[in-house]
């Protein structure tokens, strides 16, 4: 039997071994909120991605605030986007995380691009990712518009 007869084998015995892994691994957690607020006068959207790369695992949060576009722009809001990351390796371990927030008006009133923010780590049955983001929203009416999302992946994938 030479070489190249034995590479289906040989392809087909590493697949026997690697499909009970693929399996068992728990597939990205990925949320996103888009959401009119403020009886549709301004649209937030909160996003979390979770990435399964190959000997790693990785979380993106993001928030973005922006006017809807119908009838003329309401009054500019008062708001505060809010993203963290974060990551630990096992239970016991600390959480490694990164955070940013924005509260100023940066284009026409409202963030010039998402706040956003990434970490990453090791794959294992321990590890943890967390991503959260925020959005707090001063209506021109007067109220205040809570949105949260936050999603965690534990053992990552694996």
């Amino acid at each position: 039997m030479t070489l190249p007869s034995r590479l289906p084998a040989l392809a087909a015995g590493a697949l026997c071994l690697f499909l009970p892994l693929l399996a068992g691994a728990t597939p990205p957690p990925d949320v996103q909120m888009r959401k009119s607020i403020c009886s549709g006068a301004y649209l937030i959207d909160l996003k979390l991605d979770f990435t399964d790369a190959g000997i790693n695992a990785n979380v993106r949060a993001s928030a973005d605030l922006e006017p809807t576009g119908f009838s003329p722009p309401p009054p500019l809001p008062s708001y505060a986007l809010y993203v963290d990351v974060a990551y630990r390796a096992n239970a016991t371990a600390p959480w490694q995380d990164s955070w940013q927030q924005i509260t100023d008006a940066t284009e026409n009133g409202y963030p010039a691009q998402p706040v956003s923010k990434f970490i990453g780590g090791w794959k294992g049955p321990t590890c943890e990712l967390r991503g959260v983001a925020i959005a707090n929203v001063g209506c021109p009416d007067g109220t205040w518009a809570y949105e949260t999302l936050q999603q965690s992946w534990p053992g990552c994938g694996v």
